[in-house]
């Protein structure tokens, strides 16, 4: 499964934190957010942005404090059907 990674501005140098997972995408109806978050259940939290003047729900769990526990974390969401599930840093 590939894994997307971007630089994360939010993110101090030097920092030990690592990036989010992110099992759904953006959803532009925050109704179909919720649902894959709760069928996903664990911790998942929805984070409204904004997209060329629409805005977009994404389901995210985490950051984590090793890459282990994000990669442990992949595999859960893959398992329980999130399969385009991916580890992301924002920019």
């Amino acid at each position: 499964m590939p894994v997307r990674c971007q630089r994360d501005k939010s993110t101090k140098s030097g920092s030990r934190r690592h990036p989010p997972l992110r099992p759904g995408g953006a959803f532009s109806v925050y109704q179909n957010a919720a649902r894959l978050a709760a069928r996903l259940g664990g911790g998942l939290k929805i984070f409204a942005i904004q997209r060329d003047s629409q805005t977009l729900y994404r389901v995210r769990l985490g950051p984590f404090n090793t890459t282990d526990d994000a990669d442990a974390a992949l595999s859960r969401m893959s398992s329980l059907g999130a399969n385009d599930a991916r580890i992301v840093v924002d920019q």
